[in-house]
């Protein structure tokens, strides 16, 4: 116990100021001229008032400190995923699920860990402290309270029992982080005395179809929380040690599930080979085209190797198209001597090959070498047919001409401008061609002294159109030649010119152009495999001599920029204007890589621009659009699907239309499925749309079909209410997607165990206390909890202030008022007031 005094304002300055005021005044007004008696008898009713003053002031306080014990949690954390079923490497011994056995008359590791619980709750269980609360958690992919359960009752031991009587364990994955952020929260609102974490260790979150890796968290991360909070974690590795299994695998991982391309074009194909207890052997994979009918096909061949226990190498495969039609492509690696998991040796992508044909027109202002040598690239390919149109400049006082009804989507596919004025084509046309482009249309704008900024496209209605944005200010008259801002070095050139000037709005110095990002256009490796990557297949490109400036490209959805210079300016930008794909280049003196002995890679890269332009999700306004958010995924999920079909005007009457979806099974059988119907917004008229989600399916290749009438919305064979006779007998549109499902065994593959990690984890709180147990230490485990238990204290202070209480505040009130009271009423009594 301990007296203390708290002054009025925390300020002992300020009372003993008022002390010092409050005993002046006693003194200076005093009572004079009475007997002695009367007066001791006034001045001893003042100093009571004056002591009960000064008290208020210094607030004394008497401060008692008492150590007590803490209350506190243990949260223990219990992996019910599938794993769990696996062997532990024991015999079934007696007690509880003592009949559970895996394979070779071994307990399963569901079995090991239930005779820890049991110890467990039975151990710290039936206690006579009252601090001790005991939460349990259960966790796999996610981690979720279970009970909390505290001593000296019999809910520890009836919990653990209900768990592991409810049945075997289903968790998908096992996410060891879930678990130790749930122990996270249920120290929330009680401090944790401890966290136990049972389980074998392996992370196949990371295993799991369609697991982001960098959506999923590390376990360190929640232990340096617990270590640097001073909570220690525990773990109990359950089943056989990780060095006492031998293990090979190989796995091939993150092949993306769709690839959209051409026939005759390359697109590199990329994904990961996991190799584990392989070090220093060689794996062969291979890549395989497998079309719906016909034989299989090698696309490519490589061989990985590692010299580590456990590596995951990347593969980077460019392959060429073959011809057009639906395809499995399938990344394969041989199975090693010793392999038990063959499931994950390969992994399929869903392949569309396309036609690469389309009808180019090409627009020129003026005769140079870009539109020979591009001409004579695009004409090497049959399938592209090619229509060159010069506007020479000194016809500008007959512009702008008349193109007639070539820009229309009809009679043309990709429009090509070259180095042309705006003024040859004027507004109206311009604004026919933006319209095309919207409809689907393609448009490639090249650089030139009279393209962009100075040609007067940034006031033109195609400004709208291109993905860069341009200086009007750079706008110079039509037909003339552009007036040079300043000389050059002879031979330096500029785009579109090979005087030795510079021409407003362009890049007067050579230009090495490099890729920016990962696209099907500038994808390109000439060589084939073996040969330089497709970096270094752009840098041995000749430089280009100049360059049109852009401001900068626009910030819009689809804006790419695939090329830049050293200088990271950008030189190549692609994007989309409504249904229509757009790419404008900033060079146009391409025609120095076939003179520089890039031929190849001069008609490569031309077709795949042309054939990437070509592309179109509809070719027909009345075809179906369907749409599935996933083409491979494990039975357990079930995603959803959307279709959409616009009808034409002359068959809508405003008749829901009967859509027809089902799924053709890899056995020939069909499934229906349901679906929700969206009608048309106010805004599309006949745009219809069919939602739903693809019921559980077995592991396998299956089809999704989605059909619907191509006349008034009803079916082929039937006569639609109210119709005449014929009317919407027209055959139904159809559209397929197919898609795989893959067995949801992951967690039963990984058969190998993890105890290294849990003993790590446990060994970033060992300042704390951390330890890893074996599960035939458990007793050591109870002791070690209950030592802390005991002591654990915490320091319980009590303060009792004068004044604060009802009993001592009104003591203090009685004491004042009526020593002041009395005083007064003998001083009227004496004749003194």
């Amino acid at each position: 116990m301990q007296l203390t005094f708290e002054p009025l304002e925390n300020s002992w300055f300020l009372v003993a100021g008022l002390i010092a005021v409050l005993v002046m005044s006693l003194v200076w007004f005093s009572p004079r001229g009475l007997p002695a008696r009367r007066r001791n008898t006034l001045l001893m009713l003042r100093v009571v008032a004056a002591v009960v003053l000064i008290l208020m002031l210094l607030r004394p306080s008497l401060v008692r400190r008492d150590n007590r014990p803490t209350s506190a949690t243990i949260a223990i954390a219990i992996d019910t995923s599938r794993s769990m079923t696996l062997a532990s490497g024991e015999r079934p011994a007696d007690g509880l699920l003592a009949g559970i056995a895996g394979g070779d008359g071994e307990a399963t590791r569901w079995a090991q860990q239930a005779g820890v619980l049991k110890r467990l709750a039975d151990e710290l269980g039936p206690t006579d402290s009252e601090s001790l609360q005991l939460q349990w958690i259960v966790f796999d992919e996610q981690g979720r309270m279970l009970a909390q359960a505290a001593p000296g009752t019999t809910d520890a031991s009836g919990t653990v029992e209900s768990l592991l009587q409810s049945g075997q364990p289903d968790g998908r994955v096992t996410d060891l982080a879930t678990g130790l952020r749930a122990a996270l929260d249920a120290g929330s609102s009680q401090p944790l005395a401890g966290v136990i974490l049972l389980s074998d260790g392996t992370q196949t979150v990371r295993l799991s179809e369609g697991a982001e890796s960098d959506a999923v968290e590390d376990p360190r991360a929640p232990s340096r929380l617990l270590a640097a909070m001073g909570v220690p974690l525990w773990t109990v590795p359950l089943g056989p040690p990780s060095e006492a299994v031998l293990s090979r695998d190989v796995a091939v991982e993150s092949l993306p599930e769709t690839y959209r391309m051409f026939a005759g074009n390359e697109t590199e194909v990329g994904f990961e080979v996991a190799l584990r207890g392989v070090a220093g052997r060689p794996v062969e994979v291979t890549l395989q085209w497998e079309p719906a009918d016909g034989p299989v096909r090698t696309a490519a061949e490589r061989t990985v190797q590692t010299g580590q226990s456990s590596e995951t190498v990347g593969v980077r495969v460019p392959v060429l198209a073959p011809e057009p039609g639906r395809y499995r492509l399938t990344a394969r690696a041989e199975a090693v001597d010793g392999e038990t998991i063959l499931g994950n040796n390969d992994q399929v992508a869903f392949v569309e090959v396309s036609e690469g044909g389309g009808r180019v027109l090409y627009l020129e202002g003026s005769v140079r070498l870009e539109q020979t040598y591009l001409r004579r690239a695009l004409r090497r390919f049959p399938d592209l047919q090619l229509t060159y149109r010069w506007i020479p400049r000194d016809t500008a006082d007959q512009w702008p001409i008349d193109l007639g009804t070539e820009l229309s989507r009809r009679r043309v596919d990709v429009v090509v401008l070259g180095d042309l004025h705006a003024a040859a084509l004027g507004d109206d046309q311009l604004e026919q061609l933006a319209e095309a482009v919207r409809s689907g249309v393609a448009l490639v704008t090249l650089g030139g002294e009279h393209g962009y900024g100075p040609g007067g496209y940034a006031d033109s209605p195609l400004a709208q159109v291109l993905p860069v944005r341009m200086n009007a200010d750079l706008r110079q008259p039509p037909g003339l030649p552009a007036p040079p801002s300043r000389s050059s070095p002879a031979g330096s050139g500029g785009a579109g010119t090979d005087a030795a000037a510079v021409r407003p709005g362009q890049i007067e110095r050579p230009i090495r152009l490099e890729p920016t990002t990962a696209h099907p256009v500038t994808t390109i490796q000439p060589s084939g495999p073996g040969g330089p990557t497709v970096a270094e297949a752009w840098q041995q490109l000749p430089p280009q001599p100049g360059a049109n400036q852009w401001v900068s490209p626009k910030v819009a959805p689809g804006v790419q920029v695939l090329l830049a210079d050293q200088a990271d300016a950008p030189m190549m930008v692609v994007g989309e204007y409504g249904r229509g794909r757009v790419a404008s280049l900033a060079f146009d003196s391409t025609w120095q890589w076939w003179r520089g002995g890039q031929d190849e890679f001069h008609r490569r890269f031309w077709r795949q621009l042309m054939l990437w332009l070509l592309s179109r999700e509809e070719t027909d306004d009345r075809s179906i659009d369907l749409r599935l958010d996933q083409r491979r995924f494990a039975t357990s999920e079930s995603p959803s699907f959307e279709a959409s079909w616009t009808r034409s005007a002359d068959t809508s009457d405003g008749r829901t239309p009967r859509w027809t979806a089902e799924i053709i099974t890899e056995d020939g059988g069909v499934l229906p499925v349901t679906g929700q119907i969206r009608p048309p917004s106010s805004g599309e008229a006949a745009r219809w749309n069919l939602e739903g989600t693809l019921p559980d399916l077995p592991a396998g290749f299956h089809t999704l079909r989605v059909s619907v009438p191509d006349g008034r919305g009803e079916p082929a064979s039937e006569t639609p209410p109210g119709g005449s006779e014929g009317e919407g007998n027209s055959q139904p549109r159809s559209a397929e997607v197919a898609f795989q499902v893959i067995d949801d065994t992951r967690e039963l593959a990984v058969s190998q165990t993890d105890h290294p990690l849990l003993r790590q984890l446990s060994s970033l709180t060992r300042d704390a206390g951390g330890r890893s147990y074996r599960p035939d230490q458990v007793d050591e485990l109870v002791e070690e909890i209950q030592s802390r238990q005991t002591a654990a204290r915490a320091v319980v202070i009590q303060r009792s202030r004068l004044g604060d209480g009802p009993l001592s505040g009104w003591i203090l009130f009685v004491l004042f008022t009526a020593s002041m009271s009395f005083q007064w009423w003998l001083r009227r009594r004496w004749g003194l007031a």
